[in-house]
């Protein structure tokens, strides 16, 4: 729970995603659209601060793992909401979860 100015908030995060966008999930005849693809979505990050901003190499492969220290270890998130993204044109495995939307509660994933 975060707390602000003697205030509680229970914070959800409702658009959460890991993926792994790296060469090695590229699908063969298909790697300029993944490429791009994620190239794309890494120049988002050029809209916050410069301290904000990763290496493409390290945007590629968001991993679970790392999605938990983010969004529960070092945030301030209670509840993430997992939505799948199907690009399977371009990347041999789905990302979050390939099993449909879900919710990801702290207390089950923080450790």
């Amino acid at each position: 729970m975060y707390e602000s100015n003697g205030e509680k908030y229970f914070i959800i995060d409702e658009h959460t995603h890991y993926w792994n966008a790296a060469p090695d999930n590229w699908v063969p005849g298909a790697e300029q659209y993944a490429k791009g693809w994620i190239e794309c979505f890494h120049a988002y990050m050029g809209l916050g601060p410069p301290e904000t901003h990763w290496p493409l190499e390290k945007f590629q492969k968001y991993s679970e793992d790392q999605a938990v220290k983010d969004l529960f270890q070092d945030g301030h998130v209670d509840v993430a909401i997992l939505q799948p993204t199907y690009l399977k044109e371009w990347y041999k495995e789905a990302s979050t979860p390939p099993n449909g939307m879900r919710a990801w509660p702290r207390s089950t994933r923080a450790g």
